[in-house]
């Protein structure tokens, strides 16, 4: 697995969440990019569930991932996705961040106290599993849900692009950990 951040804003309009959008940014494989920009999801909503809510997914400013690994199964996806929002939790406590914050993890959504600070998806296409996580930045007015950005939260020691390197590594280390796991072990009968 390889990472990269992406320098220059994108906008996440859901259209991103394909098969090889890393490799339309040079890394080849099983791979996670993050990029800065705002969000705005409507037509490309992935979610069943918010789609026939007629929701949608706004955010002045979020620090996009988007996860991709080939030969896994929708399930697996899933598993991969909540690892890393996990990872991310884990990370942010390690941080300055009081426990008076109350971050947590509600399946797939990272919350501080009740507010939400981030989106999460998980999907496939016909080659290979797709994540995409948001962190907010800076919410902004049109934010369908209470929510928080990282901005909102005690300085993190970081800025977001070293944030977004660091999570990213650690994801990566973690996949290539689980890897060799699977392949140092022999088989029973």
């Amino acid at each position: 697995m390889e990472f990269k951040f992406l320098n220059g804003e994108i906008k996440y309009d859901g259209g991103q969440l394909h098969s090889h959008f890393a490799y339309e940014h040079g890394v080849k494989g099983n791979s996670i990019v993050s990029f800065i920009g705002p969000a705005e999801v409507k037509e490309h909503l992935v979610d069943c569930e918010d789609r026939l809510k007629n929701d949608f997914i706004s955010s002045e400013s979020m620090l996009h991932f988007i996860i991709e690994i080939f030969d896994v199964s929708l399930r697996e996806m899933v598993v991969w996705q909540r690892l890393f929002i996990t990872q991310i939790i884990d990370f942010l406590k390690s941080l300055t961040i009081p426990e008076s914050y109350k971050l947590r993890r509600n399946g797939d959504d990272i919350f501080v106290d009740c507010k939400k600070l981030s989106v999460s998806i998980t999907t496939s296409s016909p080659v290979s599993g797709l994540i995409h996580v948001g962190l907010n930045i800076k919410v902004g007015e049109n934010c369908p849900v209470k929510a928080i950005g990282l901005e909102d939260l005690p300085d993190l020691g970081y800025d977001i692009k070293s944030f977004a390197i660091i999570l990213m590594d650690r994801f990566t280390k973690e996949f290539r950990d689980i890897q060799n796991a699977c392949y140092k072990v022999k088989g029973v009968q």
